[in-house]
């Protein structure tokens, strides 16, 4: 859940103005964020109730996933990475588009003194 939030914040931030209101703000964000680390990794100690033992194995025995969540898994991830293709495609055609409507208000703007 904390990487979604993460992953959302980072994607919005493109859309952002870079004024210093929002530096500052986006900079308490990742001071939040920051200090959030210590207490998720500490949470699966303080609640062993809630969260799975940690895995250490020293035997040979098979351990690992069901296959069922590890194909879920695998489909998130291909899902992210077809939505960051699509949002790198999409920021490359908006800042091809904004070259090309620069240069064409300055052709308009040379013609104007003509």
């Amino acid at each position: 859940m904390l990487s979604a939030i993460a992953l959302f914040l980072v994607y919005s931030r493109r859309s952002q103005p870079d004024t210093p209101a929002t530096r500052d703000t986006l900079s308490a964000i990742g001071l939040f964020g920051f200090a959030l680390v210590p207490i998720t990794a500490g949470a699966t100690h303080w609640w062993n109730t809630t969260h799975p033992p940690l895995l250490v194995i020293e035997s040979g025995e098979k351990v690992g996933m069901d296959s069922e969540i590890r194909t879920l898994l695998l489909l998130n991830f291909a899902i992210m990475c077809v939505l960051f293709v699509g949002f790198l495609l999409l920021s490359n055609k908006r800042y091809r588009l904004a070259a090309e409507v620069s240069s064409r208000k300055a052709e308009l703007d040379e013609e104007a003194m003509l």
